[in-house]
């Protein structure tokens, strides 16, 4: 193989290995996505009891903090953007981080009960799922779409006893364009 091919090989090869770490294009909608952040939690020495009303009462808190910054973040540049735009940004700027630094890490700091590892974390992988495909949506047209985002994670944080964690149309209409 001459010299030239060579060069050009490896060039080839290191722009497929780049493009392969690049985030994939599209609406989002991919059956493939993968959650980045680890939703492995430790063991914690609490009852599911002790779980639930810390988990909650670190919710409430966390929305009080998300829905105080939606607010700040949106009159501060509804002047700039029109009301779509400004509501995306919006969300993707304050409450989708937010609720991932208030909520999720806080919940996953705290570890589970023992016997209910596997079912925390299947309720904050949903969470954390929920939360980076938003961050990576291409658009949010509406409320609605929204909350179809946090739909698997509400099923599953209603039935581990999560109800103060519910990202539902009550606690959004405070986001509401």
């Amino acid at each position: 193989m001459n010299r030239l091919l060579q060069v050009w090989i490896k060039l080839a090869l290191a722009a497929l290995g780049v493009i392969a770490l690049l985030p994939g294009c599209g609406n989002g909608d991919s059956n493939d996505f993968r959650v980045r952040a680890s939703t492995t939690v430790s063991v914690a020495p609490i009852t599911k009891q002790q779980f639930l009303k810390r988990a909650n009462a670190i919710c409430r808190h966390a929305w009080s903090e998300v829905l105080g910054n939606y607010a700040s973040y949106s009159r501060r540049h509804s002047s700039e953007l029109d009301e779509k735009t400004l509501f995306a940004k919006s969300l993707r700027a304050t409450f989708l981080p937010g609720f991932d630094f208030h909520a999720f890490d806080r919940i996953y700091d705290m570890g589970a009960p023992r016997s209910q590892k596997k079912s925390v974390e299947s309720v904050i992988g949903a969470l954390q799922r929920a939360i980076e495909f938003g961050q990576r949506r291409i658009r949010i047209d509406g409320l609605a779409e929204f909350a179809t985002v946090f739909q698997d994670y509400n099923v599953k944080a209603h039935k581990y006893g999560l109800d103060d964690c519910l990202v539902d149309a009550t606690r959004l209409l405070a986001v509401q364009p």
